[in-house]
């Protein structure tokens, strides 16, 4: 399970998958209001590389350079299909059997 986790489905979540980040506005109450807009989605590598100083959130020797590479060596799709065939071996080794997709 770790292994998969670390591998596979962590580099998917940050480098492939399309996550919304709300854009917060106060109303004339004072009220904060979130707004997911079709402009906000993006990766979460994406969402932090666009935050100020984001460099100083990166581990010692971890370059954004580095995280682009690791990004860029598979497609979104190809990301997702490799994803989903580790998940399948993994439910056969420990189940024998995959589930039913939903």
């Amino acid at each position: 399970m770790d292994r998969f986790a670390r591998e596979r489905l962590s580099p998917f979540l940050n480098f492939h998958r399309p996550c919304l980040f709300a854009t917060e506005r106060a109303d004339a109450k004072g009220k904060v209001r979130r707004t997911y807009r079709a402009q906000d989605v993006r990766t979460p590598l994406e969402k932090l590389k666009s935050l100020p100083d984001a460099a100083s959130f990166l581990k010692e020797g971890t370059t954004f350079d580095a995280l682009d590479r690791a990004a860029a060596a598979q497609s979104d799709l190809q990301a997702a299909k490799t994803l989903n065939r580790a998940r399948n071996a993994l439910f056969r080794k420990v189940h024998g059997t995959v589930p039913a997709a939903a």
